[in-house]
């Protein structure tokens, strides 16, 4: 979570070159633009302006920012579209059509489904707005260990900074 926050410079090229080179998997949460335009090769949105409250794109920060960008216009414009059958449903229904053959009847509840999506639809972008909310303790139990790392070791500029750095974060602890 924010991994380039308390980093120099130095500091941030080095992290983005382990990620960048690390065979194994990892998950980054960040605000810092150039760092995941770098390191991410998927990435994934939390939003309620998503159908099914999750955008996922393939590649980089760039990458991403397309892709969201061709999903919310397209989201828009179907959103402009279902406004414009509505509309016209609506005025069907105003005028007291009679619902007497299944056809008609078809119609009707079709017309309300139509209402119900686009009420869910415009509803979802102004949640989107707000707040989210995750809860991660799924459980009462407590962590007492958040982080353990022994044995860490840091060089820069050819001078050794930390050796055998044996480190255990337990929640409330904080680290500069």
């Amino acid at each position: 979570d924010e991994p380039t926050n308390h980093l120099d410079v130095e500091g941030i090229l080095w992290l983005e070159g382990v990620l960048r080179t690390s065979p194994r998997a990892y998950a980054v949460v960040s605000h810092d633009r150039y760092f995941l335009e770098n390191v991410t090769a998927r990435m994934l949105e939390l939003s309620r302006a998503y159908a099914g409250g999750l955008l996922e794109a393939e590649g980089n920060y760039s990458a991403f920012l397309e892709k969201r960008d061709d999903v919310l216009r397209s989201e828009a414009a179907y959103q402009e579209s279902l406004a414009n059958i509505v509309h016209r449903e609506v005025e069907w229904l105003r005028r007291k059509a009679r619902a007497r053959t299944t056809k008609a009847q078809a119609r009707v509840k079709e017309a309300h489904r139509k209402i119900d999506e686009l009420a869910d639809s415009r509803a979802r972008v102004t949640e989107a707005r707000g707040a989210a909310g995750i809860e991660l303790a799924a459980s009462g139990r407590r962590t007492r260990r958040l982080l353990t790392a022994r044995g860490v070791g840091k060089e820069l500029g050819g001078k050794t900074i930390v050796r055998e750095l044996d480190l255990a974060l337990t929640p409330g602890m904080r680290l500069g």
